[in-house]
């Protein structure tokens, strides 16, 4: 009977592990949707969006993207709620601007992590607009489409410097105007895909944008059909694209990759849940986070996931000389390893089976030693992580 289960855990690791994602902590206030995120260092912050009863938020939430903890922060001053917001950062400051608050807004606020404040800055000297895309390149935050009161989707681009909080117009969209798109960026140049027209198509174009021509160019067609409220992230110089809502509006947990040197799609394993559109993401080294957003046929969630690229969670052409003792066990979980030195840096994570992160502590010496005692029976993963690459090995809890 022990061998059955230790195999039956064995396969239900390798299914698991396949799929890189891990379920974290739940988002700390109501669930909610279409609020918005931004990271500064190792913290991204969360906030805003509506709960039910379509009430407009000004909450904000910074998850400490070391030890996958929520903490409260300062909210949005009174009055100032939202939704459709558009959420971007420096080096020092994160912004959140405009959206919709039963009108369209123009504003723009500066968040302070040092001292926890907002401040309001210099507001968009046009339209309030909301469900627009955004991406950052170098100094300059580029607020692409969005809503108003006059277009289901517009076509206008504009800039806005971080550096002297002024603002510029760029030229509009030459393929037409775009609401709840996807967007992002790398050193140099922005990228647009999906979102809905001002006919009310679900696009399935991805676009690259140069800043020192100001010019769009139209990369691919995305191959499994339009969508909007997708999330969209650059990782290892590849295009994540994650979730939103298809033109039979069918809420979606598929994950998709563009990879730009090969101009090519491919499609990753989806969220292992229901499909969702409407969360907020972030994305941190070569992870990829999303957490709330709205559920067909069940509302609002709380939930928070994080997709890892394969490659983070391979050894890395490390392979440290590990021992992991007794395994199966039952109440106290040894590993032995190299004898540290002051100046290594190791931690171990344990995660339940569904990735769920259950202890993170910096390990010492040349043993460590997991209280396991309390655990439900099951498969863990145990994952290593130093400067030198991850490592990881599974272990099975027997009552």
């Amino acid at each position: 009977m022990r061998f059955l289960t230790l195999f039956c855990f064995s396969l239900l690791f390798f299914s698991l592990s396949a799929q890189n994602w891990q379920q974290l902590n739940d988002y700390p206030s109501s669930g909610v949707d279409d609020g918005t995120a931004f990271v500064i260092g190792d913290k991204a912050y969360c906030g805003t969006g509506i709960v039910d009863w379509f009430a407009s938020q000004r909450n904000f939430y910074a998850f400490d993207l070391n030890t996958e903890s929520w903490t409260a922060i300062a909210f949005l001053p009174l009055g100032w709620e939202r939704q459709y917001a558009n959420g971007f950062a420096s080096d020092s400051f994160g912004y959140v601007f405009g959206g919709y608050n039963g009108k369209f807004l123009n504003d723009l606020w500066r968040y302070d992590p040092h001292n926890d404040q907002w401040q309001e800055m210099t507001p968009l000297p046009d339209s309030g607009r909301s469900g627009a895309a955004s991406f950052v390149v170098d100094s300059m935050a580029y607020i692409i489409g969005g809503k108003n009161d006059s277009s289901q989707a517009l076509s206008e681009v504009w800039a806005y410097n971080m550096n002297n909080d002024s603002w510029v117009q760029k030229s509009n969209l030459p393929f037409g105007g775009r609401w709840r798109s996807g967007a992002n960026s790398n050193d140099s140049l922005g990228f647009l895909a999906f979102g809905m027209d001002d006919t009310l198509r679900y696009c399935q174009e991805l676009f690259e944008y140069n800043p020192l021509t100001d010019s769009w160019t139209k990369l691919s067609d995305f191959p499994n059909g339009g969508r909007n409220y997708v999330k969209m992230h650059l990782i290892n110089g590849k295009l994540l694209a994650f979730g939103g809502e298809d033109n039979s509006n069918t809420f979606l947990n598929e994950l998709w990759s563009y990879d730009l040197q090969f101009n090519s799609w491919e499609e990753l394993n989806p969220l292992p849940e229901e499909g969702r559109r409407g969360g907020m993401s972030f994305q941190f080294q070569n992870a990829f986070y999303y957490t709330t957003g709205l559920i067909k046929n069940e509302g609002r969630t709380k939930e928070s996931w994080k997709y890892e690229e394969p490659t983070s969670l391979k050894e890395n052409g490390w392979v440290p000389k590990i021992k992991l003792y007794p395994n199966p066990v039952q109440t106290v979980l040894t590993i032995e390893h190299p004898t540290l030195v002051a100046n290594e840096q190791w931690h171990f994570e344990l995660r339940s089976s569904k990735g769920l992160l259950l202890k993170n502590q910096q390990m010492y010496g040349s043993i460590t030693r997991i209280q396991m005692e309390s655990l439900s029976q099951g498969m863990y993963f145990l994952i290593i992580r130093s400067e030198k690459g991850n490592f990881w090995k599974k272990a099975l809890k027997l009552d």
